[in-house]
């Protein structure tokens, strides 16, 4: 009997789901304008190093939990109630990931001073709300990592590398380090760029919509790396003898592979060869259920 519960328990229980999210937002939203240690405790540094910071942190989350509130109490029936839910949501994912990257800046800087535990917990929240739009916006399908993890994996790595370069910078001992704060930073912004585009179009519905953003993203992914692999051939002693060196090199082979037969599948499509198309869609469609390359997507 507890094997499966019905769509009136499972609706309910979504219900108090939503109810968590709405009431954990507005008390963080009443907290944030009259906290205490927000001008004194060091994890805050960066988060108040704007003008009229409690204020902006404030009014922004109020902004996004009121528009995902609307949205979760609306009606099931009732038009762009999936539209309403994937903006707030997405407004909320980042807000709580902008705060765990500010809390994650000064954690770096201040360690001594710094705890975790707050970034923790502000990251799950991030990663709860950016759950939510994926799951409501009927855009995506996950079918990847159960088909090439190995692809998987070392780009979403890689752009948590990128974020964190981003944020904190690089390390010491890296081969980045003889560039400046600027240079590093719009390497590894490109690198995110890159892999978030990939990641998106690797997990559309639309084949063929998925088809250019991978394109496009590997063509950013091609550039950075290529520029870290060189500098690592000019400063680095028999280069070829280290981990990061040689995994460098075969993602960016990888890359202009899966670039390559995207560009002549897409060549095949336009000038209608439709024995080399099916060749090659059969490569790249690994079975994305639920939706073909011309079906309309449905409002969540």
């Amino acid at each position: 009997m507890f094997d499966r519960l019905p769509d009136s328990v499972t609706r309910r229980a979504d219900r108090a789901h939503v109810w968590f999210n709405v009431l954990l937002g507005y008390i963080i939203v009443s907290t944030l304008p009259t906290l205490p240690t927000w001008w004194v405790d060091s994890q805050y540094t960066v988060a108040r190093s704007f003008p009229h910071s409690q204020a902006v942190w404030s009014w922004s989350l109020f902004v996004a939990i009121t528009v995902y509130t609307v949205g979760s109490f609306r009606g099931f029936d009732r038009p762009h109630r999936g539209t309403i839910i994937v903006v707030g949501a997405s407004l909320c994912s980042l807000w709580y990931f902008a705060f765990t990257l500010c809390l994650a800046r000064e954690r770096f800087v201040d360690p001594a001073h710094s705890g975790t535990l707050n970034g923790l917990l502000f990251f799950f929240l991030a990663i709860l709300y950016g759950h939510r739009a994926v799951l409501y916006s009927n855009l995506f399908t996950g079918s990847r990592w159960a088909t090439d993890p190995f692809q998987m994996y070392p780009i979403t790595f890689l752009m948590l590398v990128s974020i964190s370069q981003v944020v904190i910078g690089v390390s010491p001992t890296s081969v980045q380090a003889q560039y400046d704060q600027g240079t590093v930073a719009s390497v590894a912004g490109a690198n995110l760029v890159g892999g978030i585009v990939t990641m998106t179009g690797l997990h559309l519905r639309r084949v063929e919509t998925g088809l250019w953003l991978e394109l496009c993203g590997y063509a950013s992914l091609t550039l950075t790396l290529v520029v870290y692999i060189s500098t690592i051939a000019r400063t680095v002693q028999v280069p070829i003898a280290t981990i990061g060196y040689s995994l460098s090199q075969a993602f960016l082979f990888a890359c202009f592979h899966r670039a390559f037969q995207i560009a002549i599948y897409k060549y095949a499509l336009y000038t209608g060869q439709k024995e080399r198309v099916n060749k090659y869609r059969a490569v790249l469609d690994y079975g994305r259920p639920g939706q073909d390359a011309d079906d309309s997507v449905a409002d969540g």
